[in-house]
């Protein structure tokens, strides 16, 4: 599996590749976020696009963000869709940029079924579970 991250000036022409799989993540989110912010929030390079492809197709995508808080830098893995076996392979990518980055930790937020799946690696441990209710 090849796991690449596509450069902020690459993602309009990647983006009919890749904008089915961000749209599938965003339904399972809060709603904060719809494809198309995430695009241009990735142009403007305050995300980063990762893809995992094998063969030519791309098999998953993950959309990361640096997020630098009073104590600590983290790197967020925002938005993830694909086969759960090309997921599992961007964890090592992700933890090398973070690391590059100066990021201390890796935060995932995702469904239940994620603590499930089997690829996530073992040193994610579970913080926390989130909840929304609409005003």
């Amino acid at each position: 599996m090849n796991v690449a991250q596509v450069p902020a000036q690459h993602v309009d022409r990647v983006w009919p590749m890749v904008g089915a799989f961000i749209a599938s993540a965003l339904r399972h989110s809060a709603g904060h976020m719809r494809s198309e912010d995430v695009r241009a929030e990735i142009a403007r390079g305050n995300r980063q696009l990762w893809i995992a492809s094998e063969g030519g197709p791309i098999r998953a995508v993950c959309v990361t963000r640096i997020a630098q808080y009073p104590a600590t830098r983290a790197l967020w893995v925002q938005e993830s869709a694909g086969t759960l076996e090309a997921v599992q392979h961007f964890w090592p990518h992700l933890v090398e940029f973070g690391k590059e980055w100066g990021c201390e930790t890796v935060c995932f937020m995702g469904r239940r079924g994620w603590s499930k799946s089997g690829v996530l690696p073992p040193e994610f441990k579970h913080m926390s579970d989130f909840w929304v209710a609409e005003l």
